[in-house]
């Protein structure tokens, strides 16, 4: 998996690329769970990161990307660049991303499907 981003700012987006075979990262994942915060078990969700999140859902939506999901019940954000239309990069999800960036809970891990064609986020 070399294209998987180092983490910034103690948070850490990872775009999956849309052709990456959905086992060997299954296992990849799983190989490296040891190193991951909290040995990759998730805490108890947090009910002030879920709103927050939630918040950040409402204003990407109302910032230009309507098409951006709200978060899981567990308070993780599953982003699939096919269904959103946009993703890192694109100036307007960009730009939505920063006046958003204040309801971001610290440490979040977010996932996402990269859009065909899309850089692998790395």
């Amino acid at each position: 998996m070399t294209w998987f981003p180092d983490p910034e700012d103690g948070q850490l987006t990872v775009a999956v690329p849309s052709d990456v075979d959905r086992e060997k990262m299954a296992a990849a994942e799983k190989a490296c769970r040891q190193y991951a915060p909290d040995g990759g078990e998730r805490p108890e969700p947090d009910p002030e990161a879920i709103e927050l999140t939630r918040q950040m859902a409402k204003c990407m939506r109302e910032n230009g990307v309507p098409n951006f999901p709200d978060p899981q019940p567990d308070g993780g954000l599953a982003i699939d660049g096919d269904k959103l239309g946009t993703g890192p990069g694109d100036p307007t999800f960009d730009k939505a991303e920063q006046a958003c960036s204040r309801y971001r809970p610290s440490g979040a891990v977010e996932r996402h499907v990269e859009k065909p064609g899309g850089s692998g986020g790395a």
